[in-house]
């Protein structure tokens, strides 16, 4: 069965950070996984190794870490590195020096070290997917 997927509509998930750190350097900031490869997540979809590879120079040169889904300004904070390993997409994230990103650092600080989740809200477009009836899982190809 052929399922019927819309890719011209940005799509928009909120995901849970794993294996997050803290990073005290600067204005400091956090790291962690943004993607973990092969795991069905509440949304029916998973990604598989190499997807995203195609936009991770992009996403460094202009990506950004907004709070409550904020699209549209510049966030509280930027990324610094992003790569694909074994596990998955990993993420390091700076702060910004303003007051109000710096509000924000406390708030994500004192969630990492009370061990609560750190949650990501990301938008992106279907590329290449596979749909897997067996399974009902979209494969997030690139």
């Amino acid at each position: 069965m052929k399922k019927n997927i819309d890719t011209t509509t940005m799509r928009t998930k909120e995901l849970a950070l794993t294996g997050v750190k803290t990073i005290e350097e600067g204005n400091g900031g956090f790291s962690g996984y943004a993607s973990v490869f092969n795991a069905k997540d509440s949304y029916g979809e998973a990604t598989v190794p190499g997807c995203f590879k195609g936009s991770l120079a992009s996403f460094i040169a202009d990506g950004w870490i907004a709070e409550g889904h904020k699209w549209g300004e510049m966030g509280f904070g930027y990324i610094v590195n992003a790569y694909e390993d074994e596990h998955g997409l990993f993420i390091e994230v700076a702060f910004h020096g303003d007051a109000d990103s710096q509000k924000i650092r406390q708030k994500i600080m004192e969630r990492i070290a009370a061990m609560k989740s750190v949650k990501l809200s990301i938008g992106y477009y279907l590329k290449k997917w596979k749909w897997m009836v067996d399974e009902e899982v979209l494969l997030l190809l690139e």
